[in-house]
């Protein structure tokens, strides 16, 4: 029997764990690390940024031991040029087997203006000893602008950032909505 695979839903965050060890390479972004940097680059016209896609590569840190302490990895998105940062841990995770790495692959749902061309932005995913972060990748999401879809994004923008809590232009994401999808 194949296991059924799950997509987590947390605060307009979407995310999915599965067994990999590459990131797609249609990802803009990607280092062989922890941590990615760069500036917005210049978007067809038209075009706005309203978020974008994670994807991380972890694995276990010994394969000769089990994991004593299992904590779910996190993620954090800075725009340095604005000042924001967002820092999300899931409540749900994947765990890899021994030998074997895992893919979080996530998209992260932005507001009008909080990414835009030639912002500074790092992202970096940070896990608990027993785990490694080999690789990470980022690539951005757009789309055309039209009266409809703008309103419907803000809209769902506004909705999802309930959960977010404001500290100095720093957005932590809480637990308090959260839905597991089976696909």
């Amino acid at each position: 029997m194949i296991p059924m695979a799950q997509i987590l839903q947390e605060q307009g965050i979407f995310s999915i764990f599965l067994p990999g060890s590459e990131v797609p390479s249609w990802y803009s972004h990607q280092k062989q690390n922890n941590s990615v940097s760069f500036a917005v680059p210049p978007l067809p016209s038209q075009s706005k940024i309203r978020g974008l896609n994670l994807c991380i590569v972890y694995g276990l840190r010994n394969a000769d031991k089990k994991c004593a302490t299992l904590y779910p990895p996190d993620a954090e998105i800075s725009n340095k040029t604005k000042v924001l940062k967002w820092i999300y841990n899931p409540i749900v995770y994947g765990v890899p087997q021994i030998g074997e790495d895992m893919l979080w692959l996530s998209h992260w749902r932005f507001g009008t203006d909080q990414l835009e061309v030639g912002d500074q932005v790092n992202v970096s995913a940070s896990v608990t000893p027993d785990f490694q972060v080999k690789k990470c990748g980022v690539h951005l999401v757009y789309e055309q602008e039209d009266n409809d879809t703008l309103l419907n994004n803000e809209e769902i923008v506004q909705s999802s950032s309930i959960g977010f809590q404001t500290l100095v232009k720093k957005h932590v994401l809480e637990h308090p909505v959260s839905r597991v999808f089976d696909v």
